[in-house]
């Protein structure tokens, strides 16, 4: 509802974009490498509309044959990296520092949304480095900000706004593990 606490307000967007099938052989090539540069190059944690968008092109590219499993698993996995070292969640500097749920719940969305298509995941390294490493990370700093939030005075964060975080990221991780199954 309009007005309304974290409600979402949104706008039509009147444009045209092309799609990947009317690439060429060369414009493929330079697509996936434009996509490792800005990989490379983007703190894709602080900047999760990049990942979301990189994730639907090699995703279309894959469902269209144009590049290999192993390539679009390569990038999935270089995203998904990317995210895990640049993360302001994960960051040992922020350990005594505020952690904010919706960080978390936009975190949490990003890698679900990058790892959401099975067939471009690489179970041995991506799946591999997501249950082993992040996820007991992210719990830990759910924790952090569970401790830092009922310390209200510090805070200027409101229970339901404490409540609807925490139900946030529990869909979100839920989503996360699901995809990782």
């Amino acid at each position: 509802e309009q007005n309304e606490y974290n409600a979402i307000t949104c706008y039509p967007i009147n444009a045209t974009f092309r799609s990947v099938v009317e690439l060429d052989d060369e414009a493929v090539d330079d697509l996936l490498i434009t996509i490792n540069n800005i990989t490379n190059s983007t703190s894709l944690s602080d900047n999760p509309d990049v990942a979301v968008s990189i994730h639907s092109v090699i995703e279309e590219m894959f469902s269209s044959n144009l590049t290999t499993q192993s390539e679009a698993e390569s990038v999935v996995n270089d995203m998904v990296e990317n995210i895990l070292t640049t993360s302001t969640v994960l960051n040992p500097e922020n350990r005594n520092k505020s952690v904010n749920g919706d960080d978390i719940v936009t975190e949490l969305a990003t890698i679900s949304t990058v790892t959401s298509n099975a067939d471009i995941v690489d179970s041995g390294s991506t799946t591999a480095d997501l249950v082993e490493d992040y996820l007991p990370d992210i719990f830990d700093a759910v924790d952090l900000y569970i401790d830092l939030s009922a310390d209200n005075t510090s805070s200027n964060t409101s229970l339901s706004a404490v409540q609807d975080a925490l139900y946030s990221i529990g869909e979100q991780s839920q989503a996360l593990i699901s995809n990782l199954e």
